[in-house]
């Protein structure tokens, strides 16, 4: 049912003087009030409640909300109401009549006054968006011109109010020439306003509207599909600047916009301050760019960069590879989470240094919602709330700062003395303690520091003792009661790596593998354990001994053979010294070199070695028999005994 109001009729309070203009879904009446005589326009809207509570309480909370919009360049809501199932909302009067009265249609608007229009109306905008409120219906007949020459912009939201209020309106509510693609598809958002606030400006700076007709289907249509044209095909004269950043705004999808109308005007205004006839890097970036962007910030580790890239494609485009773009934020906030908490942490700390409780206070609130661990969640609750207490005390810190400027320490004194003992752990920021010799408690940090400390002396204490038990016990497990003594356990160790030198040392008659085997033998029974090591003691000795005698007795290589009953020791040839060291004469020579005979050689072969003098002979005399001695160490020496004296 459509609404019939007359001109005289009375709505609550307000009496319809006349009739001021008329719209698709709402007439605006001059009105007065009955008692105040006071001037105010009456908009009613050309629906009936009647029979409709639901609508109706709809209505009022949706009315509710716009007079809650409180703004310079936003027309005030002075009441509304239900008038026998009438709607109705009044609002202030602008005597300075509307922009489309001011600029007919047709009329080229100055640069300068377009950007002067755009900036208010896009700052009432912006405003209402940040309320949660919408207006779907900016065009010249709705901004109105107050006093000063403010620019004022009225109905927000009524074009929303009256599809919500009245189910039978089929149709779309609003201007098809200034509406925005996804409004036509019944999908409208805050963008939707930019995109007609681009449209008034088009129109303002090129005197025709883009899309226009007489048929709403054609234009619908040219919303949908068609690009506008350059402004500049109607004006050469505008700067590309100002044309490119009116048809970023016009563009068809919403996410290829500007993020917020506030940053339209903002480029509005920079583009045509530049006065250059160029074009400007002013547009919104693409989605696309946006992600691209984002991921490779967060490639190269600049994860903050990253963050505010994909939070911005999610604000602009939310449809934009949702699931991707939510899983790398959540990844990007994981890896920041622990910079974030030393930062508001350390943040904290500074404020607290410098008695700034408010700036604390603000820290640790920040500390916690980003996500700390359980306890250092229940740690900076703790000092938040000290933070609290030291924010309710500072009154006291302050008035003994100003009794020290004035000189009375004395009372400086109580005051701090009163402060302490209210709260212990509030400091002493600007050393007023030692000014005036009050002892100041120790700060709730120093007292964490002190008791870490201690508990960190304690920790090394307990760790000490622990190890001492722990190569007590195994001790006593790998080595029994009578191998625990430790000097039992080095003397097996010693033993056990002599032998195996030993071993290997005559059985190479060489000095650098008895050294290698000693340095390998060390190596692998540390890393078997003492245990393992020691295990395998009485073995290696059991073995290396008897090798060892062995090779013993292949060390004195003497040129000897047994001869005629009498041991005889001539001159071998070089070639049959081997041979000779695996005789047993010389083994005999050894054991009964005290009753040794010497027999007597004839002469000296050719090709024999003489020797060094070895078991401690006296061989300083000489005869004219000679002996001639093999004598091993290592690697054999061979030298001359020129003599021998027994």
């Amino acid at each position: 049912m459509v609404n019939h109001i007359r001109a005289g009729q009375q709505l609550g309070n307000y009496r319809l003087v006349q009739r001021l203009g008329a719209g698709g879904f709402a007439e605006v009446y001059l009105g007065e009030h009955r008692y105040l005589k006071r001037q105010v326009a009456i908009k009613v809207l050309l629906v009936s409640l009647a029979g409709d509570d639901k609508e109706s309480e709809r209505f009022l909370s949706e009315a509710q909300t716009m007079a809650a919009l409180k703004h310079p360049h936003i027309i005030g809501c002075l009441d509304f109401g239900i008038e026998y199932t009438i709607p109705y909302i009044v609002m202030d009067y602008a005597s300075g009549g509307t922009l489309r009265d001011l600029h007919p249609e047709g009329d080229l608007v100055p640069l300068e006054t377009v950007v002067a229009y755009v900036e208010q109306i896009a700052d009432a905008l912006q405003y209402a968006h940040d309320q949660g409120v919408i207006h779907l219906d900016v065009k010249p007949e709705n901004m109105l011109m107050g006093e000063g020459g403010d620019i004022l912009l009225s109905d927000f939201g009524l074009a929303r109010f009256t599809r919500s209020v009245s189910k039978r309106v089929t149709s779309l509510i609003g201007t098809i020439s200034y509406m925005a693609p996804e409004y036509i598809q019944r999908r409208p958002q805050a963008t939707s306003d930019q995109y007609s606030l681009a449209m008034v400006a088009y129109e303002w700076l090129t005197g025709v509207r883009p899309f226009d007709g007489d048929d709403e289907r054609i234009v619908a249509g040219q919303q949908l599909q068609t690009l506008p044209p350059s402004l500049r095909d109607f004006v050469p004269t505008l700067p590309a600047a100002v044309d490119e950043v009116i048809r970023a705004s016009l563009a068809k999808k919403p996410e290829e916009r500007y993020p917020r109308i506030g940053e339209f005007a903002r480029a509005l205004s920079l583009a045509a301050d530049s006065g250059v006839d160029e074009e400007f890097d002013l547009v919104p970036v693409p989605p696309e760019t946006l992600y691209s962007q984002g991921l490779q910030a967060k490639g190269q580790g600049k994860l903050e960069q990253a963050k505010q890239l994909l939070e911005e494609l999610k604000f602009r485009a939310p449809a934009f590879r949702a699931d991707v773009v939510q899983a790398q934020l959540e990844q990007i906030d994981e890896a920041l989470q622990p910079q974030l908490l030393a930062r508001y942490r350390d943040q904290a700390e500074a404020a607290n240094r410098e008695g700034q409780w408010d700036q604390e206070i603000d820290a640790w609130n920040n500390f916690l919602q980003a996500g700390p661990p359980p306890l250092d969640a229940s740690e900076a609750r703790a000092r938040l709330r000290l933070a609290r207490e030291h924010q309710r005390n500072a009154h006291l810190y302050q008035d003994a700062a100003h009794m020290i400027a004035d000189n009375n320490t004395h009372g400086a004194k109580e005051l701090l003395l009163q402060l302490y003992a209210k709260d212990t752990y509030y400091g002493d920021p600007l050393g007023l303690g030692k000014k005036i010799k009050v002892k100041v408690p120790p700060t709730y940090q120093q007292e964490q520091a002190r008791r870490r400390k201690e508990e960190a002396r304690q920790d090394r204490q307990d760790e000490a003792e622990a190890r001492a038990a722990d190569r007590r016990d195994f001790i006593e497990e790998a080595y029994g009661e009578q191998l625990g003594k430790p000097w039992l356990v080095w003397i097996s160790w010693f033993v056990f790596l002599w032998s195996v030198g030993a071993t290997i040392g005559a059985l190479t008659q060489s000095w650098l593998w008895a050294l290698v085997a000693l340095v390998v033998s060390a190596a692998g029974s540390w890393g078997l354990g003492y245990r393992k090591a020691l295990v395998a003691v009485p073995l290696a000795i059991g073995i290396s001994l008897p090798l060892f005698r062995q090779a013993v007795g292949l060390w004195p290589d003497l040129g000897c053979s047994d001869r005629s009953g009498g041991l005889g020791c001539g001159v071998f040839p070089q070639a049959s010294l081997r041979q000779a060291q695996r005789e047993s004469s010389c083994l005999r020579l050894q054991r009964h070199l005290s009753g040794l005979f010497l027999a007597s050689s004839a002469s000296t072969e050719t090709g024999g070695v003489p020797l060094r003098c070895p078991f401690g002979l006296d061989c300083s005399g000489r005869r004219n028999h000679e002996l001639r001695i093999l004598v091993g160490r290592g690697v054999p020496r061979i030298v001359d005994w020129p003599g021998l004296r027994l």
